[in-house]
């Protein structure tokens, strides 16, 4: 998940700035301890977010949902490179990294909620149309198997044909991400690549699946 600044101004703290803010109220880290739902302890890396844009064709894309953006990392490069009239509707059910990405990203096609992904389908109206892509950093692999099924379940609906979710979770094998989760997502999308980013506080596991109709 993401960091309080955008990532290109992830580098240029010095040793105390950083420090102090990795206890501030609205860090991953302090979140993380009070609320085990959310999916990383540090920023997500340079590398990392190179690896999950890359698999989707930015500049056509006109809706996108982001399931647990944390406070913005990954946004603001979708952001960085979606058209100008596009929109992502971003779902991020705790409160300060939602206030947080609120009063970071100043854009307008950034629409955000604080809510839980499960609740997709009740909070964007039907007149929104099929969805391009969908990002998901919720933590499905442990947040329990029925709301796992649920969040594909919604985001197999909302994607339009050949759509692409975009799963990144913890990886600690052979632990995470979980097979019932590997096996969820087989059940409804085409997986086309499963890659790793290890140079990433915790690894990640980055799955690309594809809505095949």
């Amino acid at each position: 998940m993401q960091l309080l600044v955008p990532a290109s101004k992830a580098t240029d703290q010095s040793p105390t700035s950083s420090m102090l803010g990795f206890f501030k109220r609205d860090s991953l880290w302090v979140n993380f301890l009070k609320d085990f739902q959310v999916c990383s302890l540090s920023p997500t890396t340079h590398r990392a977010i190179k690896l999950i844009t890359k698999k989707i064709q930015l500049n056509q894309v006109q809706k996108l949902i982001e399931l647990g953006p944390g406070n913005g990392v990954i946004t603001e490069s979708l952001l960085s490179e979606m058209p100008t009239n596009s929109k992502i509707f971003a779902f991020e059910r705790n409160i300060p990294l939602c206030s947080s990405l609120e009063n970071t990203i100043k854009d307008p096609r950034l629409i955000t909620f604080n809510s839980c992904a499960s609740k997709v389908k009740q909070k964007l109206a039907a007149q929104i149309g099929e969805i391009d892509t969908i990002i998901s950093c919720v933590p499905l692999s442990v947040c329990g198997d029925v709301i796992a099924r649920q969040v594909i379940q919604t985001s197999f609906e909302m994607l339009k044909p050949q759509g692409l979710f975009i799963v990144y979770q913890c990886y600690l094998p052979p632990i995470l991400p979980s097979k019932n989760l590997i096996d969820s997502l087989r059940n409804k999308f085409s997986i086309e690549g499963q890659e790793r980013v290890l140079r990433n506080f915790p690894p990640l596991a980055v799955l690309t699946c594809r809505k095949v109709v």
